[in-house]
Parts: structure tokens; sequence; C-alpha cells
């Protein structure tokens, strides 16, 4: 009962703050003279776009609101926070890590974060690399993301998020699309200088008392108490003559992080550097032609906890260079673009790992009374993604037929793709090691300390490369007929990939009826299926060679010296195996209405989708017993509704949006490389009294039931300006494994017991205050102060009920325009 009614209470408020907006905005409006109003124009912020595009379900940020947006690091995932459908993970502003700047990862419409489609100026820069390794420790493999490149808000022209009802245009994804346009040149000489800063001393922590010895001595980047985050950019507009410009961004944004390594404080860092150069030119009024360069570097600097001689880097990000040609003609609009990227995932670490015992030579555990002291890292990996995308959009003129007005559009795309992983040398992990003041290490110095100690158990990766490629094809056609009041829009994507040597048929079908012909009411519907692409880390794993393990046995020494190293019989090797996958697909129905009303614009939406042939990770034994392998199969299943209301209005001087969001995802599996037996998936469990399939239970991440999302932002006198941003998120709610066990008195079933686990609900306030000066001869300075979770509220994240997000944190910038 008590969080029902903390739950009505934050809802309460959130509706109230909405209509103290809204009233707010009304009579500003009212009191609104025409010669104030000719002061600030406020540019449209979320639309549905042109006529080919107003049967879609989109978002659209523009520069004006994505730079007036309270947003921390300013990350393109940050910026999207309050858009509709969109959920952030449950780690999102975790207290624990506010020293780390990497970019969130983010679920659309119920779908995995890697199911999403990114665009950047006409072409994709999705990375094709597992997006769910994390752990920054990892033997094996190293850290990935869903972007190839992170881009910051300042090089960012607009963003627009499509939900449902996504174009035929677009695909390669099955949860939605992010297309990110960047900055243009300007016509005038000019640019802007910008810094902000935040660090722990402005940022207030919650931490539970069982945490906060571990996290105020903190020994490796899980726990960070002491950080600092600065953030600078420069941009510059260069017009060359009239008809041609260029436009020059480069940033940097970096954190500093302390912490301990033994007795002595050690500082890791992070930092995303980026440098973007565009060039424009615009021979005749129908045409432009646009040339781009991209250079992006994410780079961590770190050590392994409690070990000496161990710093490694860890670095994501690449190159981009593009053309586009875009011109109009008697056939139409015709779009081209032809990129060149490259991207890599490495590691630069120590070649070998020794876990020595301490004793008076190898003595550095000796400082924090530990048994061990371990030294060295895991050694390098590179791993890289070099891909030529080459597509051609075609919008035709408007045909009347019979009484129909068609509007025809039609386009391809060749995109290649080739990843390789490549690690540099033989790595050894040598993890037990045999004090004797006897041993004599002649010939076996690495692993042998004379009168010391000697290692009689390693693991070996050895040196590996692995590669892989794909190229896919894809054509599509859509055509949009107005028949009245009536809108249809019907179209196919085909898309062939020569990796699993799929052909994939997409049919998209989007209709809207104009209740009373004059673009007030609309009701709108459609039925889509979306293909994803293949990600190539199933193939690079596949490839990749078993670890081998060496032991001297028995450990005794042999006239003083350690015993040869023997290779040591396994029982099984575990091998990845991929073999004849379907495409992963989902199938969407969605249904909503679009009123105009005070002004603004209301909708109301409905989503419903099924993910199907999801790829999962099987345990399946080789009969003769050799070889366990991890296979990749087509047997995830996801299904996801939601509903939300959401209503905006902008004006000369107010914008006002806000959205109240209803979603429940079910699925069997959060990850494709979530480890599964043979059968598991289609077993039966015991929850809430009941026997459920496993692919009926809740989502454990980006799956809050409720959100709302409200923005306010205002001009004011004085060259000062105000932007509210509100999330509600109602309680966590999800289901967990009891490790017990239950019979099903209806079918004598032995299954496995899960229950309910939920976390209090959160309402967050962020605020931007910004005051520009008066210009004087072009030359202006903007000052801002951001305050994000402005009420200090203490908010626990997902299932951890003693793990919070963080409290009030502040932010200081300056810019300089000239």
């Amino acid at each position: 009962m008590l969080h029902i009614l903390k739950n009505l209470r934050a809802a309460i408020t959130f509706a109230t703050l909405c209509g103290l907006a809204f009233s707010s905005f009304a009579l500003a409006e009212e009191n609104s003279s025409p010669e104030t109003k000719s002061v600030y124009v406020m540019p449209t912020v979320t639309v549905t776009g042109e006529s080919m595009e107003n049967l879609s379900v989109t978002v659209i940020r523009d520069q004006d609101i994505i730079e007036s947006l309270p947003a921390g690091n300013g990350n393109l995932n940050d910026l999207l926070e309050t858009v509709p459908g969109v959920q952030f993970s449950e780690k999102y502003h975790n207290s624990f890590q506010a020293g780390e700047i990497k970019p969130p990862e983010i679920s659309i419409s119920g779908g995995r974060p890697g199911d999403n489609k990114y665009i950047l100026d006409g072409v994709g820069f999705n990375s094709y690399f597992d997006p769910n390794v994390t752990n920054k420790s990892y033997i094996h493999d190293i850290p990935g993301h869903s972007q190839e490149f992170f881009l910051p808000a300042h090089l960012i022209e607009s963003v627009t998020i499509y939900r449902s009802n996504i174009p035929a245009r677009y695909g390669g994804f099955t949860g939605g699309v992010e297309i990110v346009e960047t900055k243009d040149p300007e016509t005038k000489i000019g640019g802007e200088l910008s810094y902000k800063t935040t660090r722990d001393e402005w940022t207030h922590f919650y931490i539970d008392p069982h945490y906060e010895e571990d996290f105020y001595t903190s020994t490796d980047e899980s726990y960070q108490p002491n950080f600092s985050i600065d953030k600078s950019y420069g941009l510059f507009n260069l017009p060359i003559n009239d008809n041609s410009g260029l436009f020059l961004f480069v940033s940097r944004l970096e954190s500093a992080i302390p912490l301990t390594l033994f007795t002595e404080k050690e500082t890791q860092y992070r930092r995303n550097d980026v440098i973007f150069l565009k060039y424009v030119f615009e021979p005749a009024l129908e045409t432009k032609i646009t040339l781009g360069g991209l250079y992006n570097k994410y780079q961590e600097d770190l050590f392994l906890k409690h070990t000496s001689d161990s710093q490694f880097k860890l670095d994501n990000g690449g190159y981009k260079i593009a053309g586009k040609l875009e011109h109009e003609s008697d056939i139409g609009k015709t779009e081209a673009n032809l990129s060149w990227q490259k991207s890599g995932n490495n590691r630069d670490a120590p070649t070998s790992h020794f876990n020595w015992t301490t004793t008076d030579i190898k003595d550095a555990g000796a400082a924090i009374n530990r048994t061990r002291s371990p030294e060295g890292g895991y050694g390098d990996i590179e791993k890289s993604q070099e891909s030529i995308t080459v597509n051609l959009h075609q919008e035709f003129p408007p045909v009347h037929v019979a009484g129909v007005e068609h509007f025809a559009m039609a386009g391809a795309e060749v995109k290649h793709v080739k990843a390789t992983y490549d690690r540099i040398d033989t790595s050894t992990n040598y993890s037990a090691a045999l004090v004797n003041a006897s041993v004599d290490c002649t010939g076996n110095e690495e692993d042998c300390i004379d009168g010391d100690q000697f290692f009689w158990y390693k693991t070996v990766y050895p040196e590996d490369q692995a590669d892989a490629s794909v190229s896919n094809y894809s054509a599509y056609i859509e055509d949009k007929m107005e028949i009245s009041r009536l809108t249809l829009k019907p179209g196919l994507r085909i898309s062939y990939s020569d990796y699993q040597k799929n052909t994939d048929y997409a049919p998209r079908f989007a209709t809207t009826y104009d209740l009373f012909g004059n673009d007030k009411t609309q009701f709108f519907g459609g039925y889509n299926r979306y293909y994803n692409d293949d990600l190539l880390a199933d193939n690079l794993r596949e490839q990749k060679k078993p670890y081998e393990i060496w032991w001297r046995f028995p450990a005794v020494l042999v006239d003083g010296q350690p015993p040869e190293w023997q290779l040591k019989p396994r029982s099984s090797i575990n091998l990845a195996r991929a073999r004849d996958l379907h495409t992963p697909y989902s199938d969407e129905f969605t249904a909503g209405i679009r009123q105009k009303l005070f002004g603004g614009r209301l909708e109301l939406l409905y989503i419903h989708r099924d993910y199907k042939d999801q790829i999962v990770t099987i345990n399946i034994d080789d009969p003769d017993g050799t070889y366990t392998y991890q296979e990749f199969r087509n047997e995830g299943r996801r299904y996801h509704e939601e509903a939300s209301i959401s209503w905006e209005k902008w004006t000369q001087k107010h914008y006002l949006f806000f959205d109240v969001t209803w979603q429940e995802t079910k699925t069997n599996s959060e990850h494709f490389d979530d480890l599964f037996e043979l059968d598991e998936l289609d077993e039966f469990v015991w929850y809430d009294g009941r026997a459920v399939r496993r692919d009926k239970l809740l989502a454990s991440n980006y799956s809050r039931p409720y959100t709302g999302k409200l923005i306010y932002r205002t001009k004011l006198p004085y060259g000062l300006s105000f932007t509210n941003k509100t999330v509600y998120r109602s309680r966590y709610r999800s289901v967990d494994t009891t490790g017990d066990t239950f019979i099903d008195p209806n079918t004598g079933a032995e299954l496995e017991v899960f229950e309910k686990v939920s976390n209090q609900s959160s309402l967050i306030f962020d605020w931007l205050f910004t005051w520009e000066t008066p210009s004087y001869k072009s030359n202006r300075l903007v000052f801002e102060l951001e305050i994000l979770n402005v009420f200090n509220r203490r908010v626990a994240l997902g299932e951890k009920v003693d793990e919070y997000r963080l409290g009030r944190q502040y932010w200081a910038g300056l810019t300089y325009k000239f």
C-alpha cells in the first residue's frame, strides 16, 4: 500500500507540474505583444516531418533544444532521456561510477541496445562487434558498444528517432532508428569556444553504509569517490565564397579518476576526442555536394586491482570519410551517399599475468596484507571493423492516377563490412605458485625465482587471428497514396546477406485518416516487419583458438629444478559454433490518434512488437565428449507492448513537451550471449503460483512499466533562459530465480522457481540556466549552470536495494561566440 501511495503522490506531482507549466505557458501567450513575439522565434522541435514522413512515429530534437537540454556529459544518447519509448539501463547515473563518460546504451520500443540502427549523415555507424561485453578485465575480449563513434551534442544539427511505422528506406534493425545530421557551415565567418566542468566536490553521492569503506578507499574503477570531468569544444565556420564553405569541429571530453594501487595514488583517465571537417558546395539552387571527414578516439587508462605493473589501455573509435550528393530535377529528389569507415576496439596491456605468492622477494602484496602479489596483464588484442557503403534514394514527383495522388520513392544500398580479431602475441596466465627455497631456476627465469618460488599451473592463450566479412544488399520501394481524407503508404524492403545467405522480405504498411479533412484529427496505424543486420561477433568467436592448460605434474623439484611443462588433458574444450542462422526480425502493429489541441499537438499511440528468431547461445555436448559447443541459435523470443500519450507546443519564447508511457517487455533472454542448456528456453518455470513459459518472464533491464517525461524551456529577458527536464520512472519490476524448484501439481514436472523483484520509483528534475551577454561586434559570452537531480533524490537502481543513483550534481560552463 505504501508504494502505491508513493507512486500516486509522484504521479500527482508530475501532473501538477505539467498543469502549472501549461497554465503559465498559456498565460504567457495571452500576455505577449506583437513586439515581444518578434524578439525570439523558437524553432520546431518535435514534428512528424514532411508529407512523405507524417505516417511514421518520429521525434526530432533540433539544434536549439539539443543545446538547451541538461544532459551531463552531453553524448548523443544522453540527449534522448526525454524521448517517448526510449529507456535507459538501470545502471545509468550510478553513484559508484560518476567519473565514467562512455555513452549509455538505450532501448527503443522494447528492443535490445544492439537492435537499434544508428545513421550519421545518411550512412549507418553501428558496431558489428558484441556490445554486451562490459568487463574491462576480460581475458578473451574487449568491451564493446553498439555505436562505432561517440558523438558530442554540439556537433549535431538534429536527431530524429523513429519508434514505429518506420519507412522502408531504413533497415538493419529490430528496435528503433536514430538519425543524426551534423551541422553545416554557416554563411558568415564565426565560431564558438566552450568549456564546461564538474567534479566530486560538486556531487552528492548516495552510498549504502555497507559499501562506504570500500567506496572511499577504492582500489579499482568499480568505485569512484574522486573524479573530475572537463568538456571543451571549438567550432569554426569559414565561408569560401557565396556557394561553398567549411565547418570544423574539435572536442574533448575527459575525466580523471584518482584511485589507490597498493598504497600509492594512481589516476585513471577517460578521454573522448572528436575532430570533424565538412565541406559544402552548392553549384546551383537544386544541387548540394557535401564532403566530410570524422576522427574519433575514445580511450581508457586503467590498471588491474591489487596488481603491480598492470597498467593497460582500452580504446574505441576510428575514422570516416564520406560524400553526399543531393539534387532536385524533373525526376524528383535524388540523394546519393558514399562512405568509407574504419573503427576498432583495442587493448594495449602487458603480455602475461603472474599471480606470485607474497614473499620477501615478491612483496607488493605485503603492503596491504595479501598473500598474493600479482603482476602483469592479459596481453594485446586488436579488433577492427572496416566498411564501404553506397546508397541511393529517389523521391519521384507526384503522379495523379484515377483520382489517387501517388508519392513514390525507391532506393538501394550496398554495404561491405570486414571485421578482424587479432591477439598479437601469446599470452600466459600463471595462476599457481609454489614456494620452495631450494628451487634453481636456470632456464626458467620467466616463471620461476631462484630460492623463492615457481609456477606449476598456467593457462595459455595462443597468438590468434580471425576475420569475417559480410556484404549486405538491399532495395526498397514505397508509395504514399492520398485518396481524399485517407492516406495509404505500402512499402517493401528486400535485403540479402552473403554471410548467412538469407534473403529477407520486410513489408511496411502505414495509413492515416484525416477525420474532418482539416489536418486537426488524424487516426493512424500500420503493420511492419523489421530485419536486423548480422553481427560478426559470432563468426569471429567461432574462429578463435581454444586456450590451453599446462602444468608441472607432479610439482616436485627434479635435481633442484622445476619439472618440464606438460599439456594438461581436458575433459572437454569449449568452442563457439554458428550454423544456418535466420535473420532476427520483429513484427509490429501500431495504432494511434493525433489531435491538434490548445495550440499544440496531442498524440495517443499503441505499439505491439513480437521479436522472433533472436539469437541466443546454447550449450551442446559433442557425442564423443571431447568438445562442448556454445552454439548460436534462433531460439530467443521477446514480446513488447507500449502505450503512450504525449503533447507538445512551441511558440516564440516557450517550448513545452510532456509524455506518459506504459510498457511491458517479456523475454526468455536478455542478450545474444546469454548461455542456456539445450531445450531450456522452451521449458516452463514456476512463477506467481502457476507454470509459465520462460519467454513470458519480464525483462530485467530497460523495462520500467511507467515513465513520465517533461521538458519546459523559456526565454527570459536580458539574455536569460531556463530549461527544466523532469523524468518520472515507476517502480522497478522484474523476476529472478530463487534457486529452488517446485513440483507442478498438474503435471508433476519439477520447475525452477522465480519470484517478483521490485524497487522504488523516482522523480528526477534537471535544470539548466544560461545567460548570454549582449553582442559586441558579434562577440558574446554564454554562462551556464546545470543542476542534475535538483532535489537530491535518493533513488535505488534496478533490483539493487543498496545501490543508488547520483544525488545532486552541478556543472558550470562558459562559451565564447564570435
